[in-house]
């Protein structure tokens, strides 16, 4: 099989559709092999704006998830204070009681009933245990800040690498 050769023309213009519409476009437009362009881009040091915009966007997206799960440990963690505030305060629990002829009606007892300290620290352990999981989501124990050292070490010496 013989090697095709290409002019710097067919290249260059290879190159620009790459950068300004990624690998597909370059291809179809072209006919050059994607390997091809590839190799070229690569050599040239030319990224598609296409993968830039979809990095951005993904973490725009990231950043954007890290802070909504950083509100719902907060109000996790505010549920749960609250119903601790409840359990420890037995005067102002209000539950359902059952009255004459099988009526309900909402009772302030006194006291805590066995099933509903229960129920409610149950779902006070749910609750904890959910925040920690979402905290951990976003922990990553400084491996970032590890990383961006490194790679400014290493540009420093002289060996970074994209």
């Amino acid at each position: 099989m013989s090697r095709r050769v290409y002019t710097d023309e067919q290249r260059e213009s290879a190159l620009q559709l790459y950068e300004n519409d990624g690998l597909a476009a370059a291809h179809n437009a072209t006919g050059i092999p994607k390997q091809t362009i590839q190799s070229w881009a690569k050599r040239a040091g030319v990224r598609t704006s296409a993968t830039q915009n979809m990095r951005a966007a993904n973490e725009a997206a990231k950043a954007s998830n890290a802070e909504r799960r950083a509100k719902l440990v907060e109000r996790l963690y505010g549920v749960a204070e609250q119903s601790m505030d409840l359990i420890e305060s037995p005067s102002e629990y209000q539950t359902i009681l059952k009255g004459e002829m099988g009526g309900e009606g909402a009772a302030s007892p006194g006291f805590i009933p066995a099933q509903d300290k229960q129920r409610e620290m149950t779902a006070i352990g749910i609750m904890l245990d959910k925040a920690a999981v979402l905290e951990k989501f976003d922990n990553d124990n400084g491996a970032t800040e590890a990383k961006g050292l490194l790679l400014a070490l290493a540009e420093q010496i002289g060996v970074a690498s994209e």
